[in-house]
């Protein structure tokens, strides 16, 4: 074979040009499509967790600013693309116009409206307004297209599940599959959550595995509940967990104290959602000797974890899970079949309260009430400068280059 067969877009990449679109800085995202590509008129994007914070921290969760910044990385990049967690997520939209190779080999027809699994990192999107942003999930409702190819995944949304859970889960669909194939009778489970519908499906992955006949633990972070309250939480929780924490995961040893304590023993299984810096920590205190530790990205600390496993002298099996696997499309439909009456409950809360998940407005209201904070060797006191400093270590992380600007630099 002398080319490499472009049924994922490798036509589309501009720079650079030995990149391939996932890896791409840029793509081409013009509206016309070759035989090989299908146009998608968008109706929701789905951004993953992280990729949603940065946007929303960097603009001091200023909705009028985050939209700005979203349209101007499209601009520049002709993907939604966030350079700084190397993140994007899913959309859904009605096929508008299919080349004549893509219709030949596709089982949809123009007008149906789909789900495209694979990540934005890869796809060609135009956006023409953001017409309402659901902090609750991370997710944007607009008008707009996107381009998908012949190689794209892409599904259909049974009839009784609302799009908001659905993209939300499809994010962890990789790794609640991998879960529920893992997973044993007569086990104590631990995990830590990032949210309460994230929670929701890892529990019940677990138990469409192995009934009622497993100990479940659900630790969410403070910040992770949002502005529901601990009551709210153990509401929905109850009937599906054995015990559930709500806690500060940035202070990991406090918080494992106060979890032995009450629980007694370690857990055979731990899984880790949470990106939050301590969780690696709280993951590897509470798995027993030779238990099993799963993250479900690389970013919450499984390096980590590593290091610190080994300076306690614990054994763990470690994993990282998230990446495709065929199957995990019907299964995913099937569990958010199962569940849809709870999540379909919790998101009657969320509109009966008008939640919005801003966690970045939260922490400034706390940081107001203080008089002297300090973040790492940075003692300050005004909320502005712990957005400056947040801001900072935040870039830190990552290999880029800098502009700084104004009279002082």
């Amino acid at each position: 074979m002398d080319k490499i067969n472009d049924t994922f877009g490798l036509s589309r990449v501009i720079e650079p040009k030995a990149a391939v679109p996932v890896t791409a800085w840029r793509i081409d995202n013009h509206r016309e499509i070759s035989p090989l590509e299908c146009r998608i008129s968008l109706k929701l994007i789905h951004l993953e967790r992280d990729c949603f914070q940065q946007l929303c921290s960097e603009c001091g969760f200023d909705e009028s600013k985050i939209i700005a910044k979203i349209l101007d990385v499209i601009n520049r990049r002709g993907k939604l693309h966030n350079p700084f967690t190397n993140t994007a997520g899913q959309f859904y939209g009605t096929i508008e116009e299919m080349g004549n190779e893509f219709q030949k080999s596709s089982q949809y027809q123009i007008g149906d409206s789909i789900f495209c699994l694979t990540t934005m990192t890869a796809h060609p999107i135009y956006i023409d307004k953001i017409h309402k942003i659901d902090y609750n999930y991370g997710e944007l409702t607009v008008t707009g297209y996107g381009i998908v190819f012949m190689g794209s995944p892409l599904t259909t949304i049974p009839p009784g599940l609302q799009l908001n859970y659905t993209m939300a889960t499809f994010d962890e669909a990789a790794s609640l599959y991998s879960i529920h194939n893992v997973a044993d009778e007569g086990k104590r489970y631990l995990i830590i959550g990032k949210d309460l519908v994230s929670s929701i499906t890892y529990v019940s992955s677990i138990k469409k595995a192995v009934g009622d006949n497993c100990y479940i633990t659900v630790i969410l972070d403070e910040d992770g509940i949002g502005t529901l309250t601990p009551k709210q939480v153990e509401h929905e929780l109850k009937n599906w967990v054995n015990s559930f924490y709500v806690l500060n995961v940035a202070q990991p040893i406090s918080s494992s104290e106060a979890i032995i304590k009450e629980e007694k023993e370690f857990y055979d299984m731990t899984i880790n959602c949470e990106d939050l810096l301590g969780s690696e920590v709280l993951s590897v205190i509470l798995t027993q000797h030779k238990g099993k530790l799963y993250f479900t990205s690389l970013k919450n600390g499984y390096t980590q974890s590593i290091l610190i496993a080994e300076s306690m002298s614990k054994e763990l099996e470690t994993y990282v899970l998230g990446q495709f696997i065929i199957g995990y499309e019907e299964f995913t439909f099937d569990l958010l079949l199962w569940i849809a009456k709870d999540l379909d409950r919790i998101n009657k809360l969320y509109e009966s309260q008008a939640i919005t998940f801003r966690q970045g407005t939260k922490k400034a209201i706390a940081a107001s009430t203080e008089k002297n904070r300090k973040v790492d060797d940075f003692i300050f006191s005004s909320s502005a400068t712990k957005i400056l400093v947040d801001e900072a270590l935040n870039i830190a992380q990552y290999d880029c280059n800098i502009i700084l600007q104004g009279e002082t630099g």
